[in-house]
């Protein structure tokens, strides 16, 4: 014992307790760690940052001009919150940026109605800059922020910017051209999306990457010829393009690589040509692409997704699946073949034309039952939805040195095996077929079963 607990007499687990409860009387009233405690002045509501300075949260004034403070309650303003004009009644036109701001959120001055047509910058500001009411970094090197409610139908970005941040453009509905830098590097997530009236633009060779989602719902967009330097179309970047009619990637360098859903619904899309620089197509990238009915895949694409190609909804938009007649072309062997076999898609051999129709390969077939009589198995087995199906039932006994032995059904769903030896343990397993165009494509096997025949 210490000499407090000595003289008082006290256990040590009570002291301890009341250490701690004196430690939060004194820290009675502070924030939780992490917790936001927002405070109000004038028509801002804001909060301190853990250096001191003040992060301004909304605005819920009723000015159409709306000149952010530098200085909150004393506290420099160094941030803007995502959302800023989210909840203003006022019809917001212009915003002005302090020189004090380092940080502007994304989403910071997108309003409910459109109405912002202007941002500017104080002078000073060692972050931000603006030109013509639109935001930019310092440099002018990305285009940060495109009011939606910017006057006129067409933009040309400046030649200094080489990346067009997350949701810069987004929901411009009123823009129908934008030219792009001769030096643009990337294009952000949600860019353009909601762009409806955008016309294509033309891209330069020195795009490396378009992010996700990046036009989704442009539905005037009718062609996108991938830039030279281009290496990845992320999740969704056309998604709901229903106006894009051909898709074209030339060259064999450097790798592209398409995300999942890239193409997702676009539904006008009739021409889609890969070249060797393509490696990877991802889940559902060309889902619902309805007018899509034949794709030659290059053999240097080694990753195909779930539903990567010649997959839709059916037209009570219930379920889905493979898309009748849908034809991929490529080297046999490849995984353009693997991917056409397991979603049951016709494929063409491209150096010799052959067809292989894998769309007359049947469901798997389930086993129903196995009944063990004397040096007798009577197999079961269910029936299969594909019209013309026949079956194929294999046997096999453990222990022994030769393989499985098979016996074509017909269309029976039946089959007693006798003389079989006592005592011994055999396998059953069971599998469909269907015969087009002279030739068999068989479904999968069922499990293998195992019995043991009594005497």
């Amino acid at each position: 014992m210490t000499g407090f607990n000595r003289k008082f007499g006290l256990p040590g687990r009570l002291v301890l307790l009341g250490a701690l409860a004196a430690v939060l009387l004194l820290l009675g009233g502070m924030p939780v760690h992490g917790a936001v405690k927002y405070l109000t002045q004038g028509s801002y509501i804001y909060s301190v940052n853990r250096d001191g300075s003040a992060a301004v949260h909304r605005y819920q004034g009723t000015a159409r001009r709306v000149v952010i403070p530098e200085i909150l309650s004393g506290r420099r303003v160094t941030k803007i919150d995502s959302k800023f004009l989210q909840d203003t009644s006022s019809e917001v036109t212009s915003v002005v940026i302090p020189a004090s701001v380092t940080t502007v959120s994304s989403d910071a001055f997108r309003t409910q109605d459109g109405s912002l047509t202007s941002v500017s910058v104080s002078a000073g500001n060692t972050k931000y800059s603006a030109a013509d009411g639109v935001l930019f970094d310092k440099g002018k090197a990305t285009l940060i922020f495109y009011p939606t409610g910017k006057k006129g139908d067409s933009y040309e970005i400046p030649q200094t910017v080489t990346a067009v941040g997350a949701r810069a453009f987004q929901n411009a509905s009123q823009l129908e051209a934008v030219t792009l830098p001769s030096g643009l590097r990337s294009i952000g997530t949600r860019a353009f999306a909601g762009c409806r009236k955008m016309e294509t633009p033309e891209f330069p060779g020195t795009v490396q990457s378009i992010g996700k989602f990046a036009f989704s719902g442009c539905g005037t967009i009718d062609s996108f010829t991938a830039p030279k330097k281009l290496t990845s179309i992320g999740y969704g970047a056309f998604s709901g393009c229903t106006g894009l009619k051909t898709l074209k990637v030339t060259g064999s360098a450097p790798a592209l690589k398409i995300d999942g859903q890239a193409f997702f619904g676009c539904t006008a899309l009739d021409r889609v040509t890969f070249s060797d620089r393509v490696t990877s197509i991802g889940d559902s990238a060309f889902f619902g692409c309805t007018a899509l009915t034949e794709v030659t895949v290059p053999d240097t694409v080694t990753s195909l997704g779930l539903q990567a190609l010649g997959y839709a909804t059916d037209e009570a938009g219930t379920d889905e699946s493979a898309v009748k007649g849908f034809l991929i072309v490529g080297k046999k062997g490849s995984a353009a073949d693997t991917y056409a076999k397991s979603s049951r898609l016709l494929f063409r051999n491209v150096f010799n034309g052959a067809v292989s129709y894998y769309d007359a390969i049947p469901d798997q077939v389930t086993l129903k039952s196995l009944t063990r009589g004397v040096a007798t198995l009577t197999v079961k087995y269910g029936k299969v939805p594909q019209a013309g199906a026949k079956y194929q039932i294999g046997l096999k006994q453990k222990g022994k040195a030769f393989s499985w032995t098979y016996t074509d059904m017909g269309t029976v769903r039946s089959k007693k095996f006798t003389k079989l030896q006592e005592w011994k343990t055999y396998y059953v397993k069971v599998r469909a077929y269907r015969v087009s165009h002279g030739k068999r494509y068989y479904g999968a096997w069922s499990s293998p079963v195992a019995s043991v025949i009594v005497r």
